[in-house]
């Protein structure tokens, strides 16, 4: 698998290795191309915007941006698919009393996301919080 894995520049389909097992080969990276740093950004935020309970007013103000293979690269999706689960479970959980809704530019990339990585919607994986954060 870390073979074909080498040939597509991105462990989308899963990793596996002799030397990592399921684990990936290659550090996560922190960065995404602009626009998609949008995302980054809101995520590197997320502690002060939790202890100051305004994750909601910050998360609202995001631009909507294309998460199709177009626009978001395959080597980025994984990432991409991190820091929107993080930024949604963020928006629905803080403060405790649930929103409304989640904002349509985290749902919408983050559904995109998924659909392109074979997973449920509005999915947050292990992978996604633990190995790839």
């Amino acid at each position: 698998m870390s073979d074909r894995n080498e040939a597509l520049g991105h462990e989308n389909l899963g990793p596996l290795s002799e030397s990592h097992g399921f684990l990936s080969r290659r550090a996560p990276h922190h960065d995404l191309p602009p626009p998609h740093d949008a995302w980054v950004a809101a995520v590197d935020e997320l502690p002060e915007l939790c202890r100051t309970l305004t994750v909601r007013a910050r998360l609202d103000e995001l631009p909507l941006l294309d998460a199709s293979a177009d626009s978001l690269d395959d080597r980025d999706l994984l990432r991409g698919a991190s820091l929107l689960g993080l930024l949604a479970h963020a928006y629905n959980n803080v403060p405790l009393r649930p929103p409304e809704r989640v904002p349509e530019t985290i749902v919408r990339p983050w559904l995109q996301t998924a659909e392109r990585l074979g997973r449920p919607p509005l999915t947050l994986t292990n992978t996604d919080f633990i190995f790839d954060n």
